[in-house]
């Protein structure tokens, strides 16, 4: 007997993706799929565990399916994980803190500001888009494209509008367009298959943002951050480096969890060596005092 391939329906806590303006920078945020077990909805903010058990459901369910033949595929989604890491920071948050101090957050305690758990930021939910001007649209003979980082951030709103026109179909609604657009996008013989195949592409497109080699599957490679920082064609290379022997030395792109996201890490005796002008005003004079006062020997100084 042919084995079938089933999925926990998955569906998502908003409509659509959508696009918010914080300052100079635009946030698009997708809200990673939640369970559908037992007429009961995952919240996205519910930083209780009272979803542990909605988990456990869920994979009870795929675990009896792959025992019985009905399904030859058990897959965990990052709304499953993250309740299960959420419930291993409440059980045994200590010895966490001491394998991985980061995850303390300027000794809050277990628990972060607002008693969000730590792990949860091992899972993504919001994405940043830089401003137009940081990603122009190219011209080249008279005809105009598209920036690599627009067309990435394109395809996770179109992956969102996927997973959302397959939940619209497995509630019933089938229209014409829908069927189309899931046609067209999605790969699958059953609603639920095509919902897994939206899902996963969701997480890919995702991942190209920051890694274009993350995303095995699409053909057509746009280069993610890490090519555009890489390599000598890179922007720290060639474009943040000097180019003179006299300005020449190496970088090394290394993930640093002591680190923000905009910060870089040089040895302590290039930071007391290099040197950069700075006009003082009204703005900064007392910290310009204090470095003044450190001397060319203490670090800041």
């Amino acid at each position: 007997m042919t084995k079938k391939v089933c999925h926990v329906i998955v569906y998502l806590n908003n409509e659509k993706a959508g696009i918010i303006g914080v300052e100079s920078s635009t946030w698009i945020f997708f809200f990673p799929s939640s369970l559908y077990f037992d007429k009961k909805t995952a919240l996205l903010n519910d930083v209780g565990y009272g979803n542990m058990e909605m988990a456990e459901g869920a994979l009870e369910l795929q675990m009896r399916a792959v025992q019985s033949g009905a399904c030859e595929k058990l897959a965990w989604r990052a709304a499953e994980i993250r309740e299960h890491f959420r419930l291993l920071y409440k059980n045994e948050g200590k010895l966490l803190l001491k394998l991985f101090p980061m995850l303390n957050d300027e000794g809050v305690g277990y628990f972060t500001a607002g008693g969000l758990c730590p792990l949860d930021g091992l899972f993504c939910e919001l994405i940043m888009v830089p401003p137009t001007k940081f990603r122009p649209i190219r011209l080249f003979k008279g005809e105009r494209y598209e920036n690599p980082q627009s067309v990435n951030l394109r395809r996770v709103l179109e992956a969102t509008e996927t997973i959302k026109a397959v939940s619209l179909v497995l509630n019933g609604d089938k229209s014409p367009q829908l069927m189309e657009l899931i046609t067209n996008r999605t790969q699958g013989k059953t609603m639920n298959a095509k919902m897994h195949s939206a899902y996963l592409s969701l997480q890919q497109r995702v991942n190209a943002i920051y890694d274009e080699e993350l995303d095995k599957n699409d053909q057509n490679k746009i280069p993610g951050i890490k090519q555009i920082l890489e390599k000598k064609q890179g922007l720290f290379r060639m474009n943040m480096m000097g180019k003179r022997v006299n300005f020449a030395c190496r970088s090394v792109i290394t993930p640093d969890p002591y680190l923000d996201i905009d910060e870089i890490g040089i040895p302590e005796i290039f930071a007391k060596k290099l040197t950069f002008t700075e006009p003082v005003n009204i703005f900064n004079k007392e910290q310009m005092r204090r470095l003044v006062c450190n001397g060319p020997n203490v670090h800041p100084g």
